[in-house]
């Protein structure tokens, strides 16, 4: 499916979707439970459709509804035999339920579609066959998993996937005894471990940090009835809307006592001169005069795409640094942001860790390729808003990897598109 939007500005209201990174995790606490239990979530993405499908395949009895997933847990001593775990084009699934199915002693088959079978799982990889699981496939669209984890104590490297530890961190409750990880260097993208460990403590499970030591203790016990709170990446796309545009836009249902990075949007906003306002948890973006800054991407790797469209608008030049591990993602991302610059015929200069924006000039109508990149998408998207001309975005339907509803909220913001389906 292809898009084409004629450029116009957005204004008005929107409600925040619920948070993909928190659904993932919830989702698996709550299938390792030992009662059913309800999760709030009224937008369920493609990326979520994949650990609902993986979670069901071990066992667990999921329903969906318009606004709540009810589950009925894994019977660990029960898993069904061989099963497959559709995985999807979703990274995070991949890299979460891997440890657990290791820890669970589980012979099974993970499936992978998309760029997903490229993306790195070394060293996670490696460490889960030293602890006695035994895994074949890799650089494949189908691992085969068997083998059972020997023990809970872990080494991994900060500096890699933040969903590497957040997987280890989901098995080692499943491990008798619990266990722990030893950290060897800073964490990079911090915030989504963070997440993590707020949903493991939630689900009655004992997080402690001991210097260079995660240590875990205690089994699942979700609270019989969770929320997912608002998505900041999600949101991101309409408050800089906001900036870029002619008209304010509102977004309600976040919150900043979060442990999501991608809360910093707020921050940047206003280093590159937006107007922010906060009224009780409604955040209000106007339009404003806007000039370039410099933007470490270390912990915000998410937002990379809709911070260069703010880039593009801004007076002078928009450094991003430290934004190296975009390079794995569904796309090379810092290459498809780049290649998004060119179409839309601004200056910028690709860096091996980032990028060089020159923007507050004109932005030109053109076709957009996302490289199947959600969010590559939803950038350009917004940035269609100045083009001189209509901008068409081909398989638009990549957006439904985190937020299916994404081009319907963007007409009920005034937005012109017509669509057509790929023949």
């Amino acid at each position: 499916m292809k898009k084409t939007i004629t450029p116009k500005p957005l204004g008005g209201e929107v409600n925040a979707i619920p948070s993909k990174s928190y659904a993932h995790r919830l989702l698996i606490c709550a299938a390792f439970s030992h009662h059913e239990s309800e999760i709030f979530c009224d937008v369920i993405s493609e990326d979520i459709e994949a650990t609902i499908r993986c979670l069901r395949a071990l066992g667990a009895d999921i329903t969906e509804t318009d606004n709540m997933i009810k589950i009925s847990p894994i019977d660990r001593n029960n898993i069904p035999e061989n099963p497959e775990l559709d995985c999807g084009e979703s990274g995070s699934t991949l890299r979460f339920m891997l440890p657990v199915v290791c820890a669970l002693g589980c012979k099974c088959t993970m499936l992978m579609r998309g760029r997903l079978p490229e993306r790195p799982l070394s060293p996670l990889y490696e460490e889960l066959k030293a602890h006695g699981a035994v895994i074949s496939g890799r650089g494949t669209a189908k691992l085969s998993v068997s083998g059972k984890l020997d023990s809970s104590d872990f080494e991994m490297s900060g500096d890699v996937s933040s969903q590497f530890i957040t997987g280890l961190l989901f098995a080692m409750p499943l491990i008798d005894g619990g266990g722990s990880i030893l950290l060897k260097n800073e964490i990079q993208s911090a915030p989504y471990v963070y997440i993590t460990v707020e949903c493991l403590k939630e689900s009655n499970i004992d997080v402690i940090k001991e210097g260079d030591y995660i240590l875990l203790k205690g089994d699942y016990d979700i609270p019989q009835k969770t929320y997912v709170q608002g998505d900041w990446s999600n949101a991101a796309f309409w408050l800089v809307a906001g900036a870029v545009g002619d008209n304010p836009i509102s977004v309600r249902g976040l919150d900043t006592d979060t442990a999501q990075g991608d809360r910093k949007i707020l921050d940047i906003l206003e280093e590159f001169g937006a107007k922010v306002e906060d009224n009780y948890g409604e955040f209000t973006v106007y339009p404003s005069k806007l000039h370039g800054i410099d933007v470490d991407a270390k912990n915000i790797l998410d937002l990379i795409p809709i911070v260069s469209v703010l880039g593009m608008k801004a007076d002078g030049e928009t450094i991003i640094k430290n934004a190296e591990r975009l390079r794995f993602k569904e796309s090379d991302r810092l290459r498809s942001v780049c290649n998004m610059l060119k179409s839309f015929g601004v200056d910028y200069e690709e860096r091996r860790d980032g990028m060089k924006i020159k923007g507050g000039t004109s932005v030109h109508g053109c076709v957009i390729d996302p490289s199947n990149d959600h969010r590559i998408a939803m950038a350009a998207a917004i940035a269609a808003m100045m083009a001189d001309s209509s901008v068409t975005i081909l398989d638009s339907q990549c957006v439904n990897k985190s937020y299916p509803l994404f081009f319907e909220v963007y007409e009920n913001l005034g937005g012109i598109i017509t669509g057509e389906t790929d023949t």
